[in-house]
């Protein structure tokens, strides 16, 4: 086969070509490559000529050809067939928790004629199964529709999905015929509010984020802090449900290497330095159920989270998977940009086919009928109404008081957003110079805005230069007048300030001027403490 996941260096991992290898010194070449499709080692061979260079299993079994097959693309197979249907770890209520399985949306059209037909879709694993009618009570027409199971297939085996009867071959080429199941340790889920999706087998977590685990016994490395939430019944027995933190880093290279290994064996899954994702720029965007919906026609940017220094990100388009142009910025940050039309925009980052594909779906955003309210308290705990706002409150720390979930936005006068998640009543938020907005965004799209009012602090001339303050002021040594006061009185005439004008005037003998006065009009000029 033509691609194979290179491991080069310790939590790092990136799919690779054969060719790149020809020709060159291949370090630790035994260990380091695993087969995308079962994630199996495989080993590179050069066969010379016109034979292309590729990657090869070491032990061959009857699977052995149809990971070629798709690894190189010639399945014809899409990305749900391939990747499997996902599965969602749900929070119900506080310590209750649900297991569902996630299907792709398949269009008004199809599920009325599937419904006409009496089709059921079954999902099997181990000795229990679950069948569902398709049709438009159980299953939404244009959002994937989660349904719920309360079993799992045995250890190192999936779920089934099979559809009856066999000929609703539209449907077949919408769902995947399996999904991923549990390893012989459990199952590690990504981590949200509502729940996660499930890191599927030959996946990868990184440290210092949260999970969600799913297991019977859990007794893991000290390095991985664990909190359990609850329960859930799933086969007849009670497993427990975990909220995870795993604390190493490579720099203690034993330490990793027994986490990793640890991972693997029992959730079949990778340990990485950085976990590979992506994550909108703008415009401001809200996961919303399992895809992130954005406006028709509208151009997305994204930054590239990876360990690599060259990352990669694939686009899907059917059964084919091109890579997209990366962008890196003067600071090293990596971005991708793309437009939302019609069909979803499927996106990945440094390998194809992972099962942690990120959706973009061009969808109308529904704002709910809910009275918002937010207000920003200083440190000192007074309340500024939102009319107040200026550009010197949100610049500095401060304290946001709301009623709802929300995600805010504050950016800069140079376009830097620092983002803060809204999860209670009252918030921190850090000082950021030179703020001068604040974006309040839900379910996809920005709901608020304010940009804050710009305080002139300059007082006026009257309020800076008074009569009683000039005759006060006139003592000390008279020394020549500078040009700039020349200045200021043709100012002070044009803007019709004569009173001042001529009280200083009359304090000037021979051109001349105390140095008293003279001290409080160059605090006027260099201070700029007045309009003229």
């Amino acid at each position: 086969m033509k691609y194979a996941i290179d491991r080069y260096e310790m939590g790092l991992e990136k799919e690779v070509s054969a060719d790149i290898f020809y020709n060159k010194y291949i370090p630790r070449k035994k260990d380091r490559f695993f087969c995308p499709e079962c994630g199996e080692p495989v080993f590179w061979s050069s066969r010379g000529g016109s034979q292309p260079d590729k990657f090869s299993h070491y032990n061959k079994t009857e699977q052995t050809p149809e990971c070629d097959k798709r690894v190189d693309g010639r399945s014809g197979l899409n990305l749900y067939e391939r990747v499997g249907l996902p599965v969602y770890l749900s929070i119900r209520a506080v310590n209750q928790f649900s297991l569902m399985i996630g299907f792709p949306a398949v269009g008004e059209q199809l599920l009325a004629m599937a419904a006409s037909w009496d089709i059921k879709v079954c999902i099997t694993g181990a000795e229990h199964y679950r069948k569902v009618s398709v049709n438009a009570v159980n299953f939404l027409e244009d959002d994937v529709t989660l349904v719920p199971i309360n079993f799992i297939p045995y250890p190192g085996k999936n779920f089934g999905m099979t559809i009856e009867p066999e000929g609703a071959l539209e449907l077949h080429k919408k769902w995947s015929d399996y999904a991923d199941g549990f390893s012989y340790g459990g199952a590690i889920f990504t981590y949200g509010e509502t729940g996660g999706k499930k890191i599927r087998k030959g996946g990868n977590i990184s440290s210092d984020k949260q999970y969600y685990v799913i297991a019977r016994k859990f007794d893991p490395p000290q390095e991985i802090s664990s909190q359990k939430l609850g329960t859930i019944i799933l086969s007849e027995n009670v497993y427990n449900v975990y909220l995870i933190t795993i604390n190493v880093s490579v720099e203690n290279a034993s330490r990793y290497q027994y986490v990793k290994n640890y991972l693997q064996r029992q959730f079949g899954i990778w340990l990485l330095q950085t976990s590979p994702e992506l994550i909108p720029l703008w415009p401001p965007m809200v996961e919303q159920g399992v895809v992130i919906p954005a406006k028709s026609n509208e151009k997305v940017y994204c930054s590239v989270s990876s360990g690599n220094d060259e990352p990669n990100v694939y686009r899907y388009d059917g059964h084919e998977v091109f890579p997209m142009p990366v962008n890196k910025a003067e600071g090293g940050c990596h971005t991708v940009s793309f437009t939302i039309h019609s069909q979803e925009v499927f996106l990945s980052v440094d390998r194809k086919y992972a099962g942690r594909e990120i959706a973009f779906q061009s969808k109308k955003i529904i704002h709910p009928d809910y009275e918002y309210n937010f207000c920003i308290e200083k440190e000192n705990g007074d309340l500024v109404e939102w009319k107040d706002v200026t550009k010197d409150v949100i610049s500095e720390s401060f304290f946001l008081n709301s009623n709802a979930k929300t995600e805010i936005y504050i950016g800069t006068r140079d376009k830097i957003f620092q983002h803060i998640s809204v999860r209670e009543q009252r918030v921190a938020v850090s000082a950021q110079y030179n703020s001068e907005e604040i974006m309040f965004v839900k379910d996809g799209g920005v709901f608020l805005h304010y940009r804050a009012k710009t305080v002139n602090k300059a007082k006026s001339l009257k309020e800076t230069l008074t009569v009683d303050k000039i005759r006060k002021c006139c003592q000390g040594e008279l020394v020549p007048v500078p040009y700039w006061v020349e200045n200021m009185f043709l100012k002070w005439k044009r803007m019709g300030n004569n009173r001042i004008f001529n009280e200083v005037k009359r304090m000037i003998v021979n051109g001349k001027i105390p140095v008293g006065i003279l001290k409080i009009l160059y605090e006027c000029c260099s201070g700029e403490e007045y309009h003229i």
